[in-house]
């Protein structure tokens, strides 16, 4: 089922039960009609649902959803700055060793002001525009990827609360 489908039968009031694919193979042989239909398919998601028992069911995400997104958009903005971080290493060693910055210096704002500078006073090449570019979306990911961090701590905090109370409570 989709995501989209589930959240619209839920805040509809519907209850949404999940049965696994796999739990509806038995049913698929021993249909009447040969191949795949939509009536077919119902039809063993029904008879799954009643025969099984503990099926696990739907819900609408509370803050798990949205820790998860922003997590997952973190871990791919830091992906990209590894990325982009290997580049420019790559670039300037090809360019001229000497600007290699230190092992951690792609991640301060000051060493990527300097490096700027560095790559405006060469030549205006391909690869020192380039580079600059790249240096400027470095940049870019540095402040955006601890503005989530910044963000995702309260969210984290709370659920944290939350859970931590349940337990309590259990």
């Amino acid at each position: 089922m989709t995501g989209a489908l589930e959240r619209f039968l839920l805040r509809a009031g519907e209850r949404v039960i999940c049965v696994h694919p796999k739990l509806m193979a038995g049913e698929r042989k021993v249909a009447r009609e040969p191949g795949k239909s939509d009536v077919i398919d119902a039809t063993a998601v029904a008879r799954a649902a009643i025969r099984e028992d503990d099926l696990p069911v739907a819900y609408l995400p509370g803050p798990e959803r949205e820790i998860a997104w922003l997590v997952d958009h973190r871990a791919q903005l830091v992906a990209e700055r590894t990325r982009v971080a290997c580049l420019v290493r790559w670039l300037l060693h090809d360019l001229d060793p000497g600007l290699q910055p230190p092992k951690r210096g792609l991640n301060n704002a000051a060493a990527l002001k300097r490096l700027d500078e560095a790559l405006a006073a060469l030549e205006p090449i391909a690869q020192v525009r380039i580079g600059r570019r790249l240096v400027e979306r470095l940049g870019q990911l540095h402040p955006q990827i601890s503005g989530l961090a910044r963000e995702l701590a309260p969210l984290v905090r709370r659920r944290h609360a939350l859970c931590s109370r349940s337990l309590a409570a259990a």
